[in-house]
């Protein structure tokens, strides 16, 4: 809304438990509220989350294989005009596990109105140093919290990424990085883009 003006807090907690050797598991959850004063008449009050749970455990040997799982979710809002009250979360979400959905540089940086559950696994290898190639795969289920209406359609479905990802320590200063993600069954992108009837670009 074009001369309005928003006042939210963000409120941000969690916890990092490391009680047994090898494994990490943690804990991350956020609550906003505030209010939106348009220039029309009445206000909206906004009243969203956020939160993350997971763990990882590296397993001893000289390849260092870890594996991970991660839960994730940001609230969402259930109408497309909000009706008095908006519970989608904001953010400059800093995720960026999968290249496609996440990755706020090449991938769609979809960080609200999100659920996603992945897993993922990796091994460190030497090429120069001892160590410093890490190559990891990651396998992302992801829905919208909240369906996602079109003109034809309503849906949750966000899709399913698998990504493969190497990064190579040149130097302390230096690490190349390559990936490749491959992202499927996404309704919410598809009709995004024009829906079933539009050609594939």
């Amino acid at each position: 809304d074009p001369g309005s003006h928003s006042t939210i807090f963000t409120y941000r907690g969690g916890g990092d438990w490391r009680g047994i050797e090898n494994l990490e598991a943690y804990v991350e959850f956020y609550f906003q509220n505030g209010r939106n004063n348009g220039t029309g008449p009445g206000t909206i009050d906004v009243g969203a989350y956020a939160f993350q749970v997971g763990g990882e455990y590296t397993f001893t040997g000289s390849l260092k294989p870890w594996v991970g799982i991660n839960f994730t979710t940001f609230s969402g809002d259930r109408h497309a005009v909000p009706n008095g009250k908006a519970s989608m979360f904001n953010s400059y979400s800093g995720l960026h596990d999968l290249l496609i959905l996440e990755d706020m540089y090449y991938g769609f940086d979809w960080d609200t109105n999100y659920r996603a559950l992945k897993v993922s696994g990796g091994i460190s290898l030497t090429a120069a140093r001892e160590n410093d190639l890490r190559l990891s795969l990651i396998v992302g289920l992801t829905r919208s919290a909240e369906p996602v209406r079109f003109a034809f359609e309503t849906t949750r479905k966000l899709g399913n990424e698998i990504d493969l990802k190497a990064d190579w320590e040149m130097t302390k200063q230096f690490v190349l990085r390559l990936g490749v993600g491959y992202l499927f069954g996404s309704e919410i992108l598809e009709d995004s883009m024009g829906g079933p009837g539009a050609p594939d670009p």
